[in-house]
C-alpha cells in the first residue's frame, strides 16, 4: 500500500468536475480503499487569468470540490487538509496563463490494509 498522487483538471474558471475528473476520482479512490487511508491532501490551483484574489478563491473552491467528491467516494472527510495556491507561479515564461494550473493535486497517504 503505497501513497498515491494524481491531478484533477478543470475547465477555465470552473470548479465543476468534468466526467473525466470524476472517472479518475472513482478509479483512484477504489485503489486507495484496498489499504488504510491515513490522510488525503488536496491542493487547489488556478491559472493567472483574471484578478489574483479571484484566482485564489477559485483554487480554494476547486480544492473543496475535489474534497467533497473524495468524501462521496468514501474517503473519510476528517483526513482532508485543504490548501489553495491561487495563481502563484501560474504564468509561463512568455507571460501567458498556464492552462495546466487549472487543477487540484491530490495526495492520499496510505498504510497497510486493515
Amino acid at each position: 500500500c503505497q501513497d498515491i498522487s494524481f491531478p484533477i483538471y478543470f475547465e477555465s474558471g470552473s470548479t465543476a468536475l468534468t466526467p473525466a475528473a470524476t472517472q479518475v476520482l472513482r478509479e483512484e479512490t477504489a485503489r486507495a480503499k484496498m489499504c488504510t487511508i491515513k490522510e488525503a491532501l488536496v491542493l487547489g490551483l488556478a491559472d493567472a487569468d483574471g484578478p489574483a484574489n479571484r484566482n485564489l478563491a477559485l483554487s480554494r473552491q476547486r480544492a473543496t470540490s475535489v474534497a467533497a467528491a473524495l468524501a462521496a467516494q468514501g474517503v473519510p472527510a476528517p483526513t482532508f487538509d485543504l490548501e489553495a495556491a491561487g495563481e502563484s507561479g501560474a504564468v509561463t515564461p512568455g507571460g501567458a496563463p498556464e492552462p495546466l494550473r487549472r487543477r487540484a493535486e491530490v495526495v492520499i497517504r496510505m498504510g497497510p490494509a486493515a
